[in-house]
């Protein structure tokens, strides 16, 4: 009965776990790898950080001195505007000339307690009106940033700073006044101008905008304390924030307060801009470890394939040229891991026995029936005469019933070994029965032939009926042998070996221990109580 013929496995099966198992050990290297870009990140966004605390507390260094600068001139204008104020056109001439030596002064004013403008550098100009909470600021610290101011004439913002002084010689206190130049606290975010990306801003003691680096949607004076990043940075002071302001832009951001002058310093800078420059040199390290992994993958993939997927390979295709029918196949693994190798060396030593089991006789070790087959459609389909010997014995049923069945086994092999012997380098010979032979004699010349393979009848059947030496003691046996011989082109195996039966019964019929040559008169037998007989396959059209 055929049996059912196994499905194909997918040749891309092994590779495919080779594969993964390739990947599952560069995971480690891509987990460390990715740590390590991550590490990288952190690095340059806490790199960040420090960078912009430290421009924040040189930038507050810079607004306090710039404060400090404005006070210490409102000093010198109060302590020299007290001598003037009884001459207003001296105290005028003195407020200019302040100005002129100081450049982000706008407009002053020297006021009395109540507010009236005692002098000013534009008489025409009135002084700025201050609150309650002002005056209270004023008494408690003696100096004041008011109010944020924006100037009518060309669109600029002032801030407008004010102290008290002392008292004038008609007792009463005086007020100085006067607006200071926005731009020149914009001016402020310059030592950061190195980088374009920076933002910061100051914002006074009731959270206005003073200055903006870069205010393109018009925050300057007004308070943004309540924005929620910057109500945290006003909160936390010191320690670097990841939010947005009102730009949407998102930025690291720090911010320093300048206690003196209750002001509040914030820089800013954007994550983009961090990390595009730590991106790029992750992008080139990435794409060196990429290339690394596929070399280093690649490499493993050819050693894997070439010392252990050709191997399986190999030894899988050959496997089932066997389940085919072919046991000729062998694999040839000189290569790779020693265990490759043993299983290999295994698999021929499996392959040998499998195909002495599937070709050869198991108890004779004479070439089986399969074999006989296989070697009748060859010559079938060649130009060449051959002859067919059926052989069977006379007298072995006896040596069972007297011996026992290991006797008739050893007799077997005895008579096996000898038909191996005379049909040595002529021809075949094949066991298809329980004592019953096949020899297959080739030649070129029909005639010749006959006279072979009679010949080769004789050597036979004298060869087996040489005495036989068991340890249960000695036994003889005789044979009869038919010849059959294909002289014509004829490709009907079935029929030649029918022909061969008919001699080989003739032979019996005749007084047996004898070889009879097929000639057509030999009558029809019934083999249908004889073993099955071989089967040619047929080549005939």
């Amino acid at each position: 009965m055929k049996s059912e013929d196994n499905p194909t496995p997918a040749r891309s099966s092994v590779g495919l776990r080779l594969a993964l198992v390739l990947l599952l050990g560069l995971l480690p290297v891509i987990g460390f790898f990715v740590y390590w870009l991550e590490t990288q990140r952190r690095e340059a966004h806490d790199d960040a950080a420090v960078w912009i605390r430290d421009k924040a507390e040189e930038i507050a260094v810079e607004h306090r001195h710039f404060l400090t600068q404005v006070k210490h001139t409102l000093e010198i204008v109060a302590v020299s505007g007290s001598r003037t104020i009884g001459d207003p056109a001296e105290c005028r001439r003195l407020l200019i000339d302040v100005r002129q030596r100081r450049t982000w002064m706008k407009d002053a004013w020297i006021v009395d307690g109540d507010g009236r403008s005692l002098c000013a550098t534009d008489p025409a100009a009135p002084p700025p009106a201050l609150d309650d909470e002002h005056h209270e600021r004023l008494e408690r610290d003696g100096f004041a940033i008011t109010e944020v101011r924006q100037d009518a004439g060309d669109n600029s913002h002032h801030v407008v700073a004010a102290m008290v002084s002392g008292a004038t010689a008609d007792t009463h206190r005086v007020m100085i006044e006067t607006t200071v130049d926005i731009r020149s606290l914009n001016d402020l975010a310059g030592p950061a101008g190195t980088r374009s990306d920076v933002l910061v801003i100051a914002l006074d003691q009731k959270g206005r905008v003073l200055s903006h680096s870069n205010d393109t949607i018009g925050l300057i004076g007004k308070p943004v304390h309540a924005h929620p990043t910057i109500a945290k940075l006003l909160q936390f002071t010191g320690v670097a924030h990841l939010g947005t302001l009102h730009d949407d832009v998102e930025r690291i951001l720090t911010s320093i307060t300048v206690p003196e002058w209750g002001s509040t310093i914030i820089v800013g800078i954007g994550r983009d801009s961090v990390l595009a420059t730590s991106q790029r040199d992750l992008m080139a390290a990435l794409l060196a470890m990429l290339a690394i992994l596929m070399t280093t993958g690649s490499m493993a993939w050819v050693s894997g394939t070439q010392l252990l997927l050709k191997p399986v390979r190999q030894i899988r295709d050959t496997a089932l040229s066997m389940a085919g029918g072919n046991f000729g196949g062998r694999v040839r693994i000189d290569r790779g891991p020693r265990e490759v190798r043993e299983m290999g060396h295994a698999f021929n030593s499996m392959a040998d026995r499998l195909e002495g089991m599937a070709l050869n006789d198991e108890l004779t070790g004479l070439p089986n029936r399969r074999v006989l087959e296989s070697h009748l459609t060859r010559l079938a389909q060649g130009p060449h005469p051959f002859a067919i010997l059926t052989i069977d014995l006379d007298g072995f049923k006896p040596i069972n019933d007297r011996f026992g069945h290991a006797a008739g086994d050893d007799t077997l092999q005895a008579i096996a070994n000898r038909l191996a012997d005379s049909v040595k380098g002529t021809g075949l010979c094949a066991r298809v029965g329980g004592d019953e032979f096949v020899a297959v004699l080739s030649g070129v010349n029909a005639g010749s032939l006959s006279l072979r393979a009679v010949a080769l009848a004789e050597r036979i059947r004298a060869a087996i009926a040489a005495p036989i030496f068991l340890e249960s003691g000695d036994v003889t046996v005789a044979s009869s042998i038919g010849i059959a011989i294909r002289s014509d082109r004829s490709t009907d195996m079935d029929a030649l070996l029918h022909s061969g039966d008919r001699a080989l019964y003739a032979a019996k019929a005749a007084g047996r221990n004898q070889a009879v040559v097929f000639d057509g008169t030999q009558p029809e037998v019934d083999l249908t109580r004889r073993p099955e007989r071989p089967r040619a396959q047929s080549t005939a059209a």
